[in-house]
């Protein structure tokens, strides 16, 4: 049996791959670059092979190009990242400082800040001394006679308008009605509740009045004023010294020659040509004065 001869192929001949190196390589890889070139002009590696190898080593040089983009980027962020960091504890020691003088000055004064919402909810309130408490045990009763209250009070000073809350302020004492507080829709209610309270003197409630709500510290002026003033009423009232003018008149008018020249004065009211024992006024007068030569 004749075996067929295997067919003879004529290989094309294929163009070698130029390898070019980029300028940006290192002084440290001229090694691989004269491997590259012995690799480049070697003809016993295939040009398929060749064309395999250029494209890797593209993909490496385009991966170091980018690897140095980043690394230089990275060495950018490093450098903001110091820079805002310093930034940052200027910021604080600056801020420590301002904390530290801002303590003392609190500490030399203590302050307290209201609360925004509790300063609010103050403006619109109003207290009520003198309003009788109901005696019921019933919880909703007292609650509906306090309102029932309010409402004569807002009919009688012609406000119109509904409280938004209302309750009595402390713990029960046994005759001694506690005071009413209301908080009312606005401040503009507020302000015309206490325009209008000097008509509760007509009141069919006597002894009714009505303040604006007050706090803790306004309180506390307001009872050490209280106490102080009565203090001073019970205390006898002390004439107060005398001044400077008054201490000069007085010396002038007990000073021997004024009182001369009053005398002086005085004299020709009493000599007459009647005997001193005819008036007894100037009888009293000569008696006092035997130095006052007396012509009839």
């Amino acid at each position: 049996m004749d075996t067929p001869s295997a067919p003879t192929v004529q290989g094309t001949k294929r163009s070698r791959i130029n390898f070019d190196v980029t300028p940006t390589m290192q002084a440290d890889d001229h090694g691989l670059q004269d491997a590259i070139n012995l690799l480049s002009s070697d003809t016993t590696v295939p040009a398929h092979l060749n064309t395999i190898i250029g494209h890797l080593l593209d993909s490496v040089m385009r991966k170091d190009r980018e690897l140095e983009m980043l690394r230089k980027r990275d060495s950018e962020l490093i450098a903001e990242n110091n820079k805002l960091k310093e930034e940052i504890k200027v910021l604080k020691s600056s801020l420590a400082t301002s904390l530290a003088n801002h303590s003392h000055s609190d500490s030399s004064e203590p302050t307290r800040q209201p609360n925004s919402c509790e300063e609010s909810e103050r403006a619109r309130s109003v207290v009520v001394s003198g309003l009788a408490e109901c005696t019921d045990s019933n919880v909703t009763a007292r609650l509906n006679y306090d309102i029932d209250c309010v409402k004569k009070l807002f009919s009688y000073l012609d406000v119109e308008c509904m409280p938004v809350t209302c309750y009595r302020m402390g713990r029960p004492r046994n005759g001694f009605p506690r005071l009413l507080k209301f908080v009312l829709p606005s401040t503009m209610f507020q302000s015309l509740l206490l325009k209008r309270a000097p008509r509760l003197r007509y009141f069919q409630v006597k002894g009714v009045y009505i303040r604006r709500s007050l706090t803790k510290e306004e309180r506390s002026l307001r009872r050490a004023r209280r106490a102080s003033s009565s203090q001073n009423a019970s205390q006898p009232q002390c004439s107060p010294p005398p001044s400077d003018m008054q201490l000069l008149m007085f010396r002038l008018k007990t000073h021997p020659f004024i009182m001369s020249l009053r005398l002086l004065y005085m004299l020709p009211h009493f000599c007459h040509r009647e005997t001193p024992k005819a008036s007894p006024e100037k009888e009293v007068f000569f008696n006092m004065h035997p130095d006052i030569v007396y012509f009839s």
